[in-house]
């Protein structure tokens, strides 16, 4: 235990050993550790890196960056277009009348099927209603699904769990 210090920094101490407590947990839940381990990223750390300019603003330069990227590759796709898809936490916009929706299909033409949030309320009112900035509170998903251009979509969103509820928080504009 005296190297614990040593090994994990006293900075990060508390945080570290605590993380390990629930280690073995995840692991039962999860399955092993390269299934659930972040550390398969850190090795394209160093790319991501070497894209920055500047210390200002480093996630909006690595989006930047990995569209200028895209550019290239897919110069015949509109930017938005590229990054439309169905898998879970890549799946869900803000459209421009305010809905936030999961996307199910991917039809053509720049059309998709969506199932729509039917309860929407602000997340946060200090220093501002949390509305104001596209940050939401949402929950139930309904049952019936809509067909929705890529046009209608004003932002890509997380939806990130909250007690029995999701926080739909912007990603980025179109």
């Amino acid at each position: 235990m005296k190297d614990v210090p040593k090994l994990y920094s006293k900075e990060f101490l508390v945080y570290n050993v605590h993380s390990l407590l629930h280690l073995s947990n995840d692991a039962r839940i999860h399955g092993p550790l390269d299934e659930f381990s972040a550390f398969k990223y850190e090795n394209n750390m160093q790319n991501i890196k070497k894209t920055l300019r500047a210390k200002y603003k480093p996630f909006e330069q690595v989006v930047n960056r990995i569209c200028e990227l895209d550019t290239l590759e897919y110069s015949n796709l509109p930017i938005c277009r590229r990054f439309i898809k169905i898998t879970i936490g890549n799946n869900s916009f803000i459209l421009k009348c305010g809905s936030v929706v999961v996307l199910t299909e991917i039809i053509s033409g720049g059309k998709y099927r969506c199932k729509k949030f039917c309860k929407l309320a602000s997340f946060f009112s200090y220093p501002c209603n949390s509305i104001y900035v596209d940050i939401k509170l949402v929950c139930k998903l309904s049952d019936t699904e809509i067909v929705i251009n890529t046009n209608e979509i004003a932002a890509k969103c997380w939806l990130l769990p909250y007690e029995s509820k999701y926080v739909s928080i912007p990603l980025s504009n179109w």
